[in-house]
């Protein structure tokens, strides 16, 4: 879950829930194009499972809109809750 804030909008939260398939490490899932719960934004996540590098790409509702994020070292930094 992260939030979405433009200008002085209020923030909105998306919330993107994809469950790993069986046998498959969490760590190493990538997706695409998964929509958020509410408000209309989707985001994609791609992972390097060797460098520990990662990517989003966050996409407003008719996709016209990207901005992309990168970050280091998700191996250590992912915080992963099974329910």
């Amino acid at each position: 879950m992260f939030g979405i804030k433009s200008g002085n909008s209020t923030i909105e939260s998306c919330h993107i829930d994809v469950r790993p398939f069986e046998g498959l490490k969490p760590l190493g899932k990538s997706i695409a194009h998964q929509n958020c719960k509410n408000g209309g934004w989707s985001a994609s996540w791609g992972h390097n499972e060797t460098t520990g590098h990662a990517v989003m790409t966050v996409f407003n509702k008719y996709k016209q809109w990207r901005t992309y994020y990168g970050f280091t070292k998700v191996n250590t930094n992912v915080l992963v809750i099974t329910v």
